[in-house]
């Protein structure tokens, strides 16, 4: 970052308009692959690929720029939001040198009256 006192909008990813709600986002690590869960309030819940070794063909490095796709959505009944609250545990580097935190679980909740 060369001017952080000075941020700059680079990109915006909306997903042909598929994103029309997002407030929430958490990013992930699989494989070779950085994923985004987007709690798009009243459009559900959307999973971004944000790198992947088939779209970039210069993939492998440090930090490759993300080429955000929509690879899935799940409508909800409720807006969708995510789970906030800070990560424990100590970060872990993936093979891809990319760093992955893990949250606390939490029981779910129980069905009955």
């Amino acid at each position: 970052m060369e001017k952080p006192e000075q941020p700059r909008l680079v990109d915006r990813f909306v997903a042909a308009g598929a994103l029309t709600d997002a407030s929430d986002v958490v990013i992930a690590s699989t494989n070779a692959s950085l994923f985004a869960y987007v709690g798009d309030g009243t459009g559900g819940l959307k999973v971004l690929q944000l790198t992947s070794p088939a779209s970039q063909p210069n993939f492998y490095g440090f930090s490759p720029a993300p080429r955000p796709e929509l690879i899935a959505s799940r409508p909800a009944r409720l807006p969708a939001v995510l789970p906030r609250g800070p990560a424990v545990g100590p970060p872990t580097a993936t093979r891809t040198g990319l760093q992955t935190v893990t949250r606390e679980p939490r029981a779910a909740p129980t069905m009955g009256a």
